[in-house]
């Protein structure tokens, strides 16, 4: 598996060959997935696009991170995971939806905004 990460400046990451684990780091990050990938976010500003096939965003811990995911598919394998420190329940209690677009805060503080969905239940956790 390659392993790519982001710094402290802008960053533009293409993860778009898949099978792959990307971190953002504390800058601004433009982050292409591609199927098998583990996006993992950072305390910085991420957008993320996935791709086709089973992606997976992971929260860090890292307080301050907020990122917003395009083309998220819960019926295509895409998940959430979670770093321990929350239970889905909780992460599912924190969700606001505005505009068709659900966003949903961990335990560390930072979010995620799921773009273009409106709804969200524990199986889009894994």
């Amino acid at each position: 598996m390659s392993v790519f990460t982001g710094g402290a400046g802008l960053a533009f990451i293409d993860g778009s060959a898949g099978s792959q684990l990307l971190t953002a780091g504390s800058g601004i990050a433009t982050i292409w997935g591609g199927a098998g990938d583990t996006v993992v976010g950072g305390s910085g500003q991420i957008l993320i696009g996935f791709g086709a096939g089973p992606e997976f965003f992971s929260d860090t811990g890292t307080a301050g991170g907020n990122a917003s995911v395009y083309a998220f598919s819960q019926s295509a394998g895409d998940r959430i995971l979670l770093n321990g420190l929350e239970s889905t329940n909780s992460v599912l209690a924190s969700a606001t939806t505005s505009n068709g677009n659900t966003a949903i805060a961990f335990a560390d503080g930072s979010k995620l905004t799921l773009l273009g969905i409106s709804h969200i239940d524990s199986s889009f956790f894994a």
